[in-house]
């Protein structure tokens, strides 16, 4: 009805119902990967927790760098382009990432998850923008609380199955078992973010933003 707090003929809207598989499936990988590189920088490499939490920074920072200009990137290249970028960049960062060893390189690591910053900057505003010019302009608000209760729901999925997966191979012990562990789960994180790029970019029409 009109006056439903949420209207099912709003979920039949292209562009929110494509915004809210994407951010589900951005999260999915992108929180299952925070949930897990941590543990790989203290346990495979030493690293205390502080200096874990500092080799995070590159994500950080090229996230905020990149979102400061994705409303002018997703204008100029569209926001199928913008969104479909993003995710492809996630999930090449993620997939990368399950690569790593106990030897890998610190810079080749803060490299792969520049890579995933980068994404994520450009997909976080484009697809909110999408979810909520396809609702209706009294709906914006609604469309807003769907795509974020998506990002929500999509984030606890991927720490689940991806912890669970990383559990079942590390929990035999060693280091060869973690790293086994590490790299089926991102390989999964990284499956969900493609599986996130082609939704966008068969689902967004045009530019979808105006």
């Amino acid at each position: 009805t009109e006056g439903a707090l949420l209207p099912v003929s709003i979920l039949k809207r292209r562009g929110l119902a494509v915004s809210m598989a994407v951010a589900a499936l951005m999260t999915f990988g992108m929180y299952g990967m925070l949930f897990l590189v941590p543990l790989y920088l203290q346990q495979l490499r030493g690293a205390s927790v502080i200096a874990a939490g500092l080799d995070l920074l590159p994500l950080s920072v090229l996230y905020v760098v990149v979102s400061h200009r994705s409303g002018q990137l997703a204008t100029k290249f569209g926001a199928r382009a913008a969104m479909t970028a993003g995710m492809a960049a996630m999930g090449i960062g993620c997939v990368l990432l399950s690569f790593v060893t106990a030897q890998t390189r610190l810079v080749a690591i803060e490299f792969y998850l520049a890579i995933i910053g980068i994404g994520l900057g450009l997909n976080t505003g484009p697809v909110n923008s999408v979810a909520v010019a396809a609702a209706p302009p009294a709906r914006s608000g609604t469309a807003s609380g769907l795509l974020n209760t998506a990002r929500m729901v999509g984030a606890t999925l991927g720490v689940a199955l991806m912890g669970t997966v990383f559990a079942h191979y590390a929990g035999q012990g060693g280091p060869s078992a973690f790293a086994t562990g590490l790299r089926t789960a991102l390989w999964i994180g990284g499956a969900g973010e493609l599986l996130g790029a082609l939704i966008a970019f068969l689902g967004v029409r045009g530019n979808a933003l105006a």
